[in-house]
């Protein structure tokens, strides 16, 4: 749970020209993902979600890098992306895989619990 992996476009750098790749990545959005952010932008646990609340945009572009460093450690990987090359590969995948990220990334900050459907009362 909290973990999903997929295959990025990568560019590399030859001679003058970049060239594209694709490269497997993985993202753990675990407990540690949160740490390794909090201690990045040097903030305390306490206030880790408040921060999160106020700056949505630089909370998701870090806890994705986040993620993806807590991946490449539990694979014994050096990351092949800086943080900016994540992003950039991250938006180039389709909208359908980007939505299948943030939806396991929902799931682990809920621990997949599952809302409770509304039953139709019967008469």
């Amino acid at each position: 749970m909290g973990t999903i992996e997929l295959t990025l476009t990568r560019f590399v750098k030859f001679w003058f020209l970049r060239v594209k790749s694709k490269t497997k990545v993985g993202f753990c959005f675990w407990n540690e993902a949160i740490l390794y952010t909090a201690r990045r932008l040097n903030i305390e646990l306490d206030s880790f979600f408040d921060w999160a609340k106020k700056n949505q945009t630089l909370y998701f572009s870090e806890m994705l890098y986040s993620a993806y460093e807590v991946w490449c450690k539990e694979n014994y990987q050096k990351p092949l992306f800086n943080k900016n090359e994540l992003l950039i590969s991250f938006s180039l995948l389709p909208e359908k895989k980007q939505k299948k990220i943030m939806k396991v990334w929902q799931e682990s900050e809920s621990f997949g619990v599952k809302e409770n459907k509304k039953k139709v009362a019967k008469k």
